[in-house]
């Protein structure tokens, strides 16, 4: 007798939703709140800075009203119309799902991407401005001399003016 295990249900595990019970239900759909906010700051180890208490309390003060889940995480860091900036925004709600997942929340972070950081490209200096660094090394007396005599020195000038300028 041969059997075919293709028509057998495939077990699944069951997710988060099913599982909770009445108390983590309430922890899945927890909404921000300036005491759930205070409690985070208040947790903070002893001698963190107070520039990075500042920068949690203003960046999370702004997700107040949010729900602590990959919807509503998104939903708010779409909300923001500042550029690189979003990305401080999201350094500062990990923390708090960190800290959320050590008191017992689920941990939804980790189903968030985190914002594209777009890198910028500096402005390069002209031929005329380099020559004007390069003739700054002739006058020892002015403001620019010594760096000018340094870049002079090490060779770089003379890389730099062997390469074809953009």
């Amino acid at each position: 007798m041969i059997l075919s295990h293709a028509r057998l249900p495939i077990p699944t595990l069951p997710r988060e939703a099913e599982l909770a019970t009445d108390d983590t239900a309430e922890k899945v759909n927890q909404k921000l709140t300036s005491d759930l906010l205070e409690a985070f700051l208040k947790s903070r180890r002893e001698g963190i800075s107070k520039h990075t208490i500042a920068f949690y309390h203003i960046c999370l003060r702004r997700f107040i009203g949010y729900p602590v889940t990959p919807q509503g995480i998104n939903e708010f860091l779409h909300s923001l119309d500042c550029g690189n900036g979003k990305y401080a925004y999201y350094r500062a709600i990990r923390a708090l799902c960190n800290w959320l997942e050590r008191e017992g929340y689920p941990h939804p972070i980790k189903r968030v991407d985190a914002p594209a950081i777009q890198r910028k490209l500096l402005p390069s200096i002209t031929a005329e401005q380099f020559q004007i660094l390069l003739s700054a090394t002739d006058n020892p007396g002015t403001e620019l001399s010594y760096p000018c005599s340094l870049i002079a020195a090490s060779g770089l000038a003379s890389y730099a003016l062997s390469c074809p300028l953009r």
